[in-house]
């Protein structure tokens, strides 16, 4: 886990949490290890809604011959959970990179969303690999996470500007 403020010529525009899990594929790759690589980020451009983004990249990992064998694939669907609460269906926008990340999109008017890494113990992170395929889900921590505190304070900045 790690915390990262986004500056565009020393403005504050972001804050951000980037998580690196390995889990199980139970569903599509027979429990194989898959490393999941991804961010959370808030962004707050002047001017513009505010809205939090979750970038997530899938690496397949297993052991072929005594060679350890790795290959990058991009999940079909993301989404993430706090409670009751979901961002399931409610992208704006999704969009692809080159380098094999997802990047989902969702607006935060009312900074809801942004309170989640404020006041939960974790989220969840869910993810398919097809159309309609079963989510696999892991938990990232945030409350009293080593980052917690830098992730709170930049947010605090980015509500005050």
């Amino acid at each position: 886990m790690e915390f990262t403020p986004y500056r565009s010529q020393g403005v504050l525009e972001g804050c951000g949490y980037s998580y690196f899990v390995l889990v199980r594929d139970w569903a599509y790759r027979s429990d194989q290890v898959t490393a999941v690589n991804g961010s959370v980020v808030f962004w707050d451009y002047q001017d513009k809604v505010p809205f939090l983004a979750h970038r997530i990249q899938l690496r397949d990992i297993e052991e072929r011959d005594g060679v350890l064998w790795q290959k990058d694939s991009m999940p079909n669907y993301a989404y993430l959970r706090h409670e009751t609460e979901s961002t399931a269906s409610e992208e704006s926008n999704i969009v692809d990179f080159d380098s094999g990340f997802r990047t989902f999109m969702y607006l935060d008017p009312g900074y809801e969303k942004m309170g989640w890494f404020l006041i939960g113990d974790s989220v969840t992170v869910a993810f398919n690999r097809i159309e309609a395929g079963l989510d696999i889900e892991f938990s990232i921590p945030v409350m009293f996470s080593e980052i917690w505190e830098d992730l709170g304070g930049c947010f605090g900045s980015l509500a005050n500007q």
